[in-house]
């Protein structure tokens, strides 16, 4: 019984607890004023401070949450719908780009998909060496030169760059479902232009990198790097009279069936800015394929041979490439002017951070009296420590001035 009435006193004492803190009027009794905190004080139209509104929290946590895609424009012009986060990225036939965009990245973690080209290549060269995940970058979605839908699907990317101009590329990249984004390896046509065309790729590559991952610009220090090199170069051949120069052939790419010379696009640039004559420009075309006859006619007093090819500049001076080559009767090969192009981070004739090194490359192998006093082994071993923070042995060194012949695309 006691037991029953101690609870009862409890409940009523409780309640009369309950009713007080109910009351309106007990702050004004007890003399307290409510608190309000500074953060909860809003300006009133009347300047004067006045309680900030709960409605105002509760409409800011309402606001709908950030789109999941956003629009781009690619360097074909078109607009593409790409997700915000872009965690798996395949790269089809614009075969340059996979180094690059690893050394981008800092690795090639986000890659799931590269063509087979540019994996030989990187596994091939240094690339393997500064990021060395590219091994485990799949080819999968490739049967030789075709692109597999189904297999580029079970890749699951969230986007595909391919390269401008290759509409059956992208339309098949289109029907998978997956947003296709286009990289130009060109620029300006890439027949000089602004003296900027392989060099500039580059940069704008940079830049638009960093515009699909929604990051800072990186581009700063290779524009200044390019820009460093290219003064150089152009202040140095600038006093050269054109019956001095060099009549200069580069040689795109040579196996046991085909021989391609440089034309009108990258080889001239490479050849005409780096104080050199292009005699392959007649070909009116970026490459071609060209004859022993029509390389006699033009007797070039320098070849290069781009690193495209297995073969090495000796090769050539030895007539032991092609079956059925002979060489031996060329002005540049009696003088000993074949060089074959080196391959850095990529091959240095195409799209790569090395690119300006091409350029001082080239300068120095067809005006050498005017570079004497640079000390180019140096020059290559700042880059790379600069650019990728690798300390260059003399191994790495001549491996880069020398590729293997596995390294060919």
């Amino acid at each position: 019984m006691k037991k029953t009435i101690a609870i009862l006193l409890a409940l009523v004492m409780a309640f009369s607890l309950f009713a007080g803190c109910g009351s309106k009027d007990s702050g004004a009794a007890s003399g307290d004023s409510e608190y309000v905190s500074p953060s909860d004080v809003q300006p009133r139209p009347d300047g004067k401070a006045q309680p900030k509104d709960d409605t105002e929290e509760k409409k800011d946590e309402t606001e709908p949450a950030e789109p999941e895609t956003r629009i781009i424009v690619d360097e074909a012009g078109n607009e593409v719908e790409i997700p915000r986060e872009i965690n798996r990225v395949a790269i089809t036939s614009v075969t340059p780009l996979p180094a690059l965009f690893a050394l981008f990245m800092g690795s090639a973690e986000k890659l799931v998909g590269i063509h087979p080209a540019s994996k030989n290549t990187a596994m091939h060269s240094i690339v393997a060496e500064l990021v060395p995940d590219i091994a485990d970058v799949s080819t999968s979605f490739y049967e030789g030169s075709e692109i597999n839908a189904e297999e580029l699907i079970k890749l699951e990317p969230d986007v595909v760059f391919y390269f401008a101009g290759k509409e059956q590329e992208k339309e098949l990249i289109e029907k998978a479902g997956i947003p296709a984004v286009a990289f130009d390896p060109f620029y300006d046509g890439n027949t000089g232009g602004d003296g900027n065309s392989i060099v500039k790729v580059t940069l704008e590559w940079t830049k638009f990198l960093s515009e699909i991952f929604d990051m800072p610009d990186r581009s700063a220090q290779f524009e200044s790097f390019k820009n460093e090199i290219e003064t150089l170069v152009a202040e140095r051949i600038a006093g050269v009279p054109e019956a001095e120069r060099p009549r200069s052939l580069i040689i795109a790419n040579y196996n046991d069936s085909a021989l391609v010379a440089g034309g009108t696009q990258s080889a001239d640039y490479w050849i005409r800015y780096s104080g050199g004559i292009n005699v392959g420009y007649e070909l009116g075309n970026s490459t071609a394929p060209v004859n022993m006859e029509q390389i006699y006619e033009w007797d070039p007093d320098i070849i290069f041979l781009n690193s495209f090819s297995a073969f090495k500049a000796d090769d050539i001076l030895n007539s032991t490439a092609a079956e059925g080559h002979d060489w031996s009767g060329l002005k540049a090969v009696q003088n000993g002017k074949v060089y074959k192009i080196p391959l850095g981070t990529f091959y240095w004739f195409a799209t790569t951070y090395d690119s300006p090194l091409m350029m001082l490359w080239m300068a120095m192998k067809q005006l050498p009296e005017q570079f004497e006093d640079i000390d180019f082994d140096q020059i290559v071993k700042d880059h790379y420590k600069n650019t990728y923070g690798i300390d260059l042995t003399e191994e790495q060194l001549a491996r880069i001035y020398d590729p293997v012949p596995e390294s060919h695309m």
